[in-house]
């Protein structure tokens, strides 16, 4: 079973926390971050830089999230 840590993200001046896993595939790893029930997951693209995705089925139940939160949880992401 993976275990849920929470992730600290400092977003608008104050800290939020976010549930999140740790998701290994061979040489590869994901986060998959909680946001409004909505499980996004940050994976790094080819120049190592994360990047936020959502399971292509659930598309059409996708939050809109504030692109800045996002923004600010790769940065959290990074520096773990």
């Amino acid at each position: 079973m993976k275990e849920v840590f929470q992730l600290p993200v400092l977003f608008n001046g104050e800290e939020q926390l976010f549930d999140a896993q740790l998701l290994q595939y061979g040489y590869i790893h994901k986060f998959a971050v909680r946001l409004k029930g909505q499980l996004v997951l940050f994976e790094q693209d080819e120049e190592g830089q994360y990047r936020a995705m959502i399971d292509y089925d659930e598309r059409e139940k996708a939050v809109v999230h504030e692109p800045r939160l996002l923004a600010a949880i790769v940065q959290a992401l990074t520096k773990l």
